[in-house]
């Protein structure tokens, strides 16, 4: 029996067109990302340490950007939008004890239904 399925054809100037900018194989958010770790090594261990520690730092980031990004060109966009979801309830964690959302949102609409439910009828 002979497979009848359509097989899915990629274009390579669609992919050309939609792939996000890099620089020298990495995306630009892994890029800043990059030098603001090294700048933050550079200038936390200060002098010869600093540089020594940074150059050393900087292959070993690149390296593991750009294999990443040989995998797919959208991995650290989308950890990025991962990070900003899915941390929004862990910032008040330890006011609440647990990762929680801001219930001040809902305070006012609770007081209404509250007055609305102890006014006699």
């Amino acid at each position: 029996m002979a497979d009848t399925s359509p097989q899915c054809e990629s274009d390579h100037v669609f992919l050309g067109l939609t792939r996000p900018p890099m620089f020298f194989g990495i995306t630009d958010v892994y890029a800043v990302f990059m030098t603001f770790f090294v700048m933050i090594v550079f200038l936390g261990l200060g002098g010869m340490k600093g540089i020594v520690y940074g150059l050393m730092c900087a292959p070993a980031l690149y390296v593991f950007g750009y294999a990443m990004c040989e995998r797919d060109a959208r991995v650290f966009q989308l950890w990025v939008a991962k990070l900003a979801y899915f941390s929004q309830g862990r910032r008040r964690a330890a006011y609440w004890g647990g990762p929680s959302f801001d219930p001040s949102c809902v305070l006012p609409a609770l007081q209404v239904v509250r007055a609305r439910s102890a006014a006699p009828p």
